[in-house]
């Protein structure tokens, strides 16, 4: 398997900054987040992936503002497990 598979080189590498109006669409999604439900299983990342329509491959996240989550008002981050 490909060494950069899961880490691509950072001339590869797009980060994007998470505004507001991406942070709005996204928590929109949730039901949950590890916080409060033990099955909680995609990563925040995920649903950033489907929102903003970027390469997960090839993509990390910056947010600049963390999302609360709908259910339990707990911070969730890039990493954070959620469901949606």
């Amino acid at each position: 398997m490909d060494d950069n598979f899961f880490d691509p080189p950072l001339s590869q590498l797009q980060i994007l900054v998470v505004g507001q109006r991406t942070r709005r669409k996204a928590r929109s999604l949730l039901l949950a987040c590890e916080s409060c439900d033990s099955d909680a299983e995609f990563p925040f990342d995920w649903v950033l992936d489907e929102v903003t329509g970027a390469d997960p491959a090839s993509t990390d996240y910056l947010i600049d503002e963390l999302v609360s989550c709908p259910r339990c008002g707990a911070a969730i981050g890039e990493k954070t497990l959620v469901n949606w």
